[in-house]
């Protein structure tokens, strides 16, 4: 459903399935050391 949507607008999806990160066009992570700073890690994803 969101593929099909995708196509006349974007989305943002909260997720930690590989299924739905492996079907992104971009991934953003955020990571967070204890009780250090926050670490943001992004990028596209390749089709294959």
């Amino acid at each position: 459903m969101v593929k099909q949507q995708a196509q006349q607008g974007q989305f943002i999806v909260v997720s930690l399935r590989r299924p739905m990160i492996k079907s992104a066009g971009c991934t953003i992570g955020v990571t967070q050391a204890r009780g250090a700073y926050t670490q943001v890690l992004g990028g596209k994803l390749s089709d294959k």
